[in-house]
């Protein structure tokens, strides 16, 4: 065995990657090269970049600059093309490319004349016929997902279901999305979904976006087939609008992309959920309305009761200076009932007494008989007038005391809470004798004076109406 000169020697990344890529350079020029064109993209530049594949399954990164492409019809997935050029090392990425310089067409490839034959044959049993498929429920409560669970996928599903119809149901069939024994995994899953199909609705079969080759699980005999097989409606949303795998052509429905098939099994969710906060919306209106009303009619009856409020107040005020007032006449009365009595009996007892007095007198005075006549002529007139004079005036004072009295007792009335509770108020007053002005006071059970006009009654509150 040789010794390698370069064995003992450390190099650097950046040295390592010249080396490699000047003898690359050197050594793999003007190769030419046999493949099925597969994730083939064309980028801004113009530039051309695809992978070449053969019936192993191996692959070659290509790269067609636009300064040799310019001659050539843009290429598709899944044909089979001779290309010339060479092998080059990009030392920066550590990557290895073949540039092409020519490239020549010789048809479609194994992987699409594969999947065209089985295309032919599954429509020859009448799997793709329309009349077969099963309709997607309006009606969706739980949704069943069969792809990836680390994947953007289920996350995007989630998210869109989420929001748009929060009350629907997930459940996840994990399954791998490409490679070897994808298609076995996902045909597993879409029958273990079916042992649910009295719980789920609807079957979502779903990933993203890859190369032909990343997808070629979805079109294989074992996916078509449990597809078809299903009990449950199933959704094939499979990559983006460009890919069209024959589960596309079997499944019930066909989705663009994962997320639009979120969107088709939550619209009518969606709708019901909009048309009920629709409702809500029209309902919280009326209420406020009609709130709004209430408190007005409810401030109109506050001002009301206050007012009322002030006039109970302001006639109690009244009717106790009312009765001081009647107090002090009566009291006036009295004493002046008194002062008369004292002058009758005063009077009686001179009248009664005046003759014994006079025939005293006369006799004391016989000699001037008939001066004393006279003086006592004149005492009784006097005697009389006085007694006439202070009958009519206290006469006048009664009758003057009268009619005060009178005008005072209408003035009164008028102000009675009485005269008020005649009108068809009435006075609610709890055990203690309050007066309640806030029901909220108040609890089941309790006992309430109710004066009208006429006597009072006694109530048990029963219920309590709040007053918004």
């Amino acid at each position: 065995m040789l010794n390698n000169p370069l064995a003992d020697k450390v190099f650097s990344v950046s040295e390592l990657d010249r080396i490699i890529s000047s003898t690359v350079d050197e050594l793999f020029y003007g190769l030419s090269v046999e493949g099925e064109v597969t994730n083939y993209k064309i980028n801004s530049s113009k530039h051309w970049y695809f992978y070449l594949k053969d019936k192993d399954g191996s692959v070659i990164s290509c790269t067609f600059f636009r300064s040799d492409n310019w001659r050539t019809e843009p290429l598709e997935n899944g044909e089979f093309v001779r290309v010339r050029g060479n092998l080059s090392f990009w030392a920066k990425g550590g990557s290895l490319s073949f540039n092409v310089k020519t490239l020549e067409r010789k048809g479609e490839g194994d992987l699409r004349q594969e999947i065209e034959k089985r295309k032919e044959y599954y429509q020859s049993l009448g799997y793709f016929n329309p009349d077969v498929k099963k309709p997607i429920p309006k009606e969706i409560n739980t949704i069943g997902v069969v792809t990836s669970d680390t994947g953007a996928v289920i996350h995007d599903i989630l998210q869109i279901t989420k929001r748009r119809a929060p009350g629907v149901n997930i459940i996840l069939f994990p399954s791998m999305v490409q490679g070897d024994g994808a298609d076995e995994s996902i045909a597993n899953r879409i029958r273990n979904a079916n042992m649910f199909s009295s719980l789920i609705d609807v079957l979502i079969v779903a990933r993203g976006g890859g190369s032909e080759e990343d997808l070629l699980p979805y079109s294989s005999r074992l996916v078509i087939e449990a597809i078809h097989e299903s009990r449950i409606p199933v959704i094939s949303a499979i990559g983006h609008e460009q890919d069209n795998p024959l589960s596309d052509l079997v499944a019930d429905l066909r989705a663009s992309t994962p997320s639009a098939a979120a969107e088709i099994v939550t619209e009518e969710n969606m709708r019901r959920r909009e048309r009920l906060l629709g409702i809500k919306r029209e309902i919280l209106t009326a209420i406020r309305e009609k709130l709004y009303k209430k408190e007005r009619k409810l401030k109109g009856i506050t001002i009301t009761s206050y007012l009322i409020a002030r006039r109970l107040s302001d006639a109690s005020m009244r009717l106790e200076k009312f009765n001081s007032a009647k107090s002090k006449i009566s009291n006036r009365l009295s004493s002046l009932t008194i002062e008369v009595d004292r002058y009758r009996e005063d009077i009686y007892q001179y009248i009664t007494l005046f003759p014994q007095r006079a025939n005293t007198f006369l006799l004391m005075h016989k000699s001037d008989k008939s001066t004393i006549i006279a003086r006592l002529k004149g005492y009784r007139e006097k005697l009389c007038y006085n007694g006439k004079s202070n009958r009519k005036e206290m006469e006048n004072r009664l009758g003057e005391a009268r009619l005060k009295t009178k005008y005072l007792e209408r003035e009164v009335e008028s102000l009675s809470p009485l005269r008020i509770l005649s009108r068809g108020y009435a006075i609610a007053e709890d055990e203690k004798g309050n007066v309640i002005r806030d029901a909220s006071l108040l609890e089941k059970g309790d006992e309430v004076r109710l004066r009208v006009m006429r006597g009072s009654m006694k109530l048990e509150v029963k219920e309590i109406e709040d007053v918004i």
